[in-house]
């Protein structure tokens, strides 16, 4: 869905445009973490290996069939639980 008026869709492209390329570059990475806090709030688990998982589910489950997920979920899962003992 897009409800912006097209005039002021133009006017706010022309301006991210004058940025730098160095500062949309950060404007990105600062949405990227904003969403990942976002995503982190809403989510209830108790080891590092849960929270990839969920957050790995939520961000990009749908674009994978259930075997292939099934295959990332035990990857993140297993390598998690090098670093923080959590299987």
């Amino acid at each position: 869905m897009n409800d912006t008026d097209p005039e002021m869709a133009h006017r706010y492209r022309e301006m991210l445009m004058r940025l730098t390329p160095a500062r949309r570059m950060r404007m990105v990475s600062d949405m990227w973490d904003t969403a990942k806090v976002l995503s982190l709030t809403t989510i209830e688990a108790q080891t590092e290996a849960e929270i990839r998982v969920a957050l790995f589910l939520r961000r990009y489950g749908h674009e994978f069939a259930d075997t292939e997920r099934e295959k990332i979920v035990a990857h993140l899962r297993s390598r998690a639980g090098c670093r923080d003992g959590a299987a």
